[in-house]
């Protein structure tokens, strides 16, 4: 690499950069694209010596549209993280995945978990129905409230219904009941 700064003024909006020799949080400037609107709301795409980070900023929104003209029933967006984690993080606000009209959203690997800090919620008032498929469906109850016993108690409708919904329930401890419901 050559230690002579090239930098590119394409227009007061838009310069290419290479070889910046002032660091920044990521480290040293090998290559850069900083533009800005005339409302001075810029993007940055960097790449970096030292810290093995590209970054993209958008002080707006930036918006990926993919897959007009491709195949449509194949991938039209592929995220490959080749080794660690992909992770999306929101500081204000929320994350939203939607399918709209009949496709469908699949998360699938070894472990799912779902971690709620005050309510993990499946389904609303437009939701026909839920189904768990699993020869196995665990409860720990640490509260030692709740009536899913009861829920499915009158689900089957029968005369001795509660008795049947608590058939295989085993206590696996006094501290922390697990209840265990067998499929049929």
């Amino acid at each position: 690499m050559s230690d002579s700064q090239e930098q590119l003024i394409l227009s007061p909006q838009c310069i290419i950069e290479a070889d910046n020799s002032n660091f920044d949080f990521s480290g040293k400037k090998v290559f850069g694209i900083n533009v800005a609107n005339h409302d001075d709301i810029r993007c940055t795409v960097t790449h970096n010596d030292g810290s093995e980070i590209t970054h993209v900023e958008a002080e707006g929104m930036l918006e990926v549209d993919v897959g007009s003209k491709g195949n449509k029933d194949g991938t039209a967006l592929q995220l490959t993280s080749l080794n660690g984690k992909l992770s999306i993080d929101v500081l204000r606000g929320d994350i939203c995945i939607t399918s709209h009209g009949k496709g469908n959203i699949t998360l699938d690997a070894n472990t799912i978990t779902l971690k709620g800090r005050d309510l993990i919620q499946i389904g609303d008032n437009n939701t026909q129905k839920i189904e768990l498929n699993a020869s196995y469906v665990g409860v720990n109850n640490r509260a030692s409230s709740g009536n899913i016993t009861k829920v499915l108690a009158n689900h089957k409708l029968g005369p001795s219904a509660e008795a049947d919904a608590t058939k295989d329930t085993e206590i696996a401890s006094d501290m922390m009941p697990h209840y265990k419901w067998w499929t049929s």
